[in-house]
């Protein structure tokens, strides 16, 4: 009886990543969905503070969600493209967060939430965006 190939523990999203030194796009992957997932929630109950239109906010959710759906341990310029998300992500939401006039808000901390995750995500692109380009 043919068992069924055992699937690698890091193979979750159909790629294989065993093999691959310094990739992460694994943990950039759900730092990604955890961020689309923040702003998808807060957005309807910040709507009136967001400094941005609606549909801006989120075209930038689909973009970091598809640039989380391409992401692979043998794609250079995804890791790149996801590097450029996440640094972006950083400023947006850390200016935002600092340029509040009040601080301790829910405003603030979802802010704060989402650049903390972005932050995360850069490094992790990073790392793996360094040893694709060594």
């Amino acid at each position: 009886m043919k068992q069924a190939p055992e699937q690698n523990k890091g193979d979750l999203y159909g790629e294989e990543s065993d093999g691959v030194p310094h990739y992460y796009g694994d943990t950039v992957r759900m730092l990604f969905i955890i961020a689309g997932i923040a702003i998808l929630l807060t957005l309807p109950i910040l709507k009136m503070e967001v400094p941005v239109s609606i549909p801006l906010s989120l075209l930038f959710v689909l973009v970091v969600d598809i640039a989380a759906g391409l992401t692979g341990p043998r794609h250079r310029s995804v890791m790149m493209a996801n590097a450029a998300i996440a640094l972006c992500g950083v400023v947006i939401f850390e200016y935002a967060a600092a340029n509040l006039s009040e601080l301790w808000t829910a405003f603030f901390w979802a802010n704060q939430f989402l650049a903390v995750i972005f932050f995360i995500a850069l490094y992790y692109s990073a790392k793996s965006l360094r040893w694709m380009l060594l």
